[in-house]
């Protein structure tokens, strides 16, 4: 449900909602629901009651019958928050690391409330510190993990987050890493309240492999036996290597 005297909409990470004062999804069991509430001009976002508290956005897992309440109030203030990210480069390698640049920027006119979320994929071993300038007050200046902050944050001001990251030396295909924030006051900006960075993984292994019987010489007729060993010197991982070796 909705409350307060203010106006704003919820929807969900399925697509099952969109709603003003009283709606409902229908939800498998066990699913998981992230639900995002949005005030209209004039309103402000005060939080979630019900199964999910705070004023950021709220995962559920749906296991029963669950009640969700979000309310807003009346409130003139509207900023234009905007959140970049970027590790400067369009690939990177699986078992070396890469360097994450997030910024939180409110752009004005008024002071704002937000929230910023960026939960790293798999794959990824993330820690970060952040500094805040302008005035901004509520981040965390360091941590390790997913990051989740309730930022106050005054026009003009910013919060700037890197977060260096070990790639996994089995890692595949693509990191796609995308960070967001969300203002509890109207926003009058769409389209800049997320930041998606994208590096195609490229393994690259060096592979060695050495043999020996120890000996220097062996006489005709005689025996021998061979060791033969293969290593894989990083950083990546080789899921199908072949060793041939014609006698």
């Amino acid at each position: 449900t909705r409350s307060g005297e203010g106006a704003g909409t919820v929807s969900d990470s399925q697509g099952k909602l969109n709603c003003g004062s009283d709606c409902e999804g229908v939800y498998d069991i066990d699913s998981i629901v992230t639900l995002t509430a949005i005030p209209d001009n004039g309103s402000a976002f005060d939080g979630w009651s019900g199964a999910c508290s705070g004023i950021g956005p709220c995962e559920i897992v749906v296991s029963d019958i669950l009640a969700v309440d979000a309310a807003f109030v009346a409130s003139a203030n509207e900023a234009d928050l905007e959140i970049t990210k970027t590790d400067g480069q369009i690939s990177a390698t699986p078992g070396e690391s890469t360097n994450y640049t997030i910024v939180v920027s409110n752009n004005g006119p008024d002071a704002a409330m937000g929230v910023v979320v960026d939960s790293f994929p798999a794959g990824l071993t993330c820690s970060y510190t952040s500094v805040a300038s302008g005035g901004a007050t509520g981040n965390t200046t360091a941590g390790s993990g997913d990051i989740l902050d309730a930022l106050t944050v005054p026009a003009g001001s910013t919060v700037t987050y890197t977060a260096p990251c070990n790639i996994d030396s089995a890692a595949t295909g693509v990191l796609f890493n995308t960070a967001f924030v969300y203002s509890v006051n109207f926003d009058p900006t769409t389209g800049n309240e997320s930041a998606t960075d994208n590096s195609t993984l490229i393994p690259s292994a060096n592979l060695a492999v050495m043999k020996t019987d120890n000996l220097d010489a062996v006489k005709p007729g005689g025996q021998t036996t061979y060791t033969i060993t293969a290593s894989n010197h990083g950083p990546s991982d080789v899921p199908e290597a072949t060793l041939t070796d014609v006698l």
